[in-house]
């Protein structure tokens, strides 16, 4: 038995392609629309499929979905980010969120989602990071009322289709599928987006959430150097070039 069908994320694809590991680099995209173009981009698409191939994992790549923006929430206000300097930050078991968050002048704290509440209400962190929608749903907002729409990491994940599906599908099948996937990152993308906005209106007005919004170009500018670098060692340094590419 095998699946047709199925979506990663692109952490866990990351483990299979490490080349994937790019793509959640913070202040990597400027815009949803950047992120959307990305998503959709046949050169891209093709580079990371030829990737899958390569190791011959038995599938292909056939869109990627875009599913919001994570931004920073914090036990006390934060108005810049000199206000993040030395303050102890969850972060996720990865060293690339490690580096971004000690590039920010953070001290990036690993800790396990399920106890990320109880982390902040005791003080071993001062603030975590995640979604709108993921802060609302975990009630993190109960113990970090502030939301600080850093705006940091714009996430995605894959749609993959099995080979042996693929092979058996006509041309015409194929050229559906894959204009599906490009409609489907558009329309996921419009509702996390819609998702998040809603979450945001319910923090503050419901729960007392204070919404700041920062200056953002501070955070890019400390964090921007590191793209070089992590697109050196995973081997993504063309990856990286089409995707400014598609930002200018």
């Amino acid at each position: 038995m095998y699946l047709d069908f199925c979506i990663t994320s692109t952490s866990n694809a990351s483990s299979h392609v490490p080349q994937m590991g790019l793509l959640s680099a913070s202040y990597l995209f400027n815009s949803a629309e950047h992120l959307y173009k990305v998503a959709t981009d046949p050169m891209i698409i093709d580079k990371y499929d030829k990737m899958v191939s390569d190791k011959n994992l038995g599938f292909k790549l056939v869109t990627f979905l875009p599913n919001g923006v994570r931004s920073l929430y914090s036990t006390h206000e934060v108005k810049s980010i000199q206000d993040v300097q030395g303050m102890k930050v969850r972060v996720m078991s990865s060293p690339i969120e490690t580096a971004v968050w000690e590039a920010l002048g953070t001290k990036p704290t690993t800790v396990p989602f399920n106890e990320v509440y109880t982390a902040l209400q005791t003080n071993l962190v001062e603030a975590a990071e995640n979604t709108p929608s993921s802060y609302l749903t975990a009630k993190h907002y109960e113990v970090a009322p502030y939301f600080i729409e850093t705006q940091h990491e714009w996430m995605m994940s894959e749609v993959w289709i099995s080979n042996k599906t693929w092979d058996k599908l006509p041309e015409d099948i194929r050229q559906i599928i894959m204009q599906t996937g490009a409609e489907m990152a558009k329309y996921g993308q419009d509702k996390q987006l819609e998702n998040d906005k809603k979450a945001i209106e319910e923090l503050t007005s419901k729960h007392g959430v204070k919404d700041i919004k920062v200056d953002l170009a501070p955070f890019r500018e400390k964090v921007a150097p590191l793209h070089d670098k992590i697109a050196k060692e995973l081997g993504a340094e063309d990856v990286l070039a089409r995707i400014r590419e598609l930002g200018k």
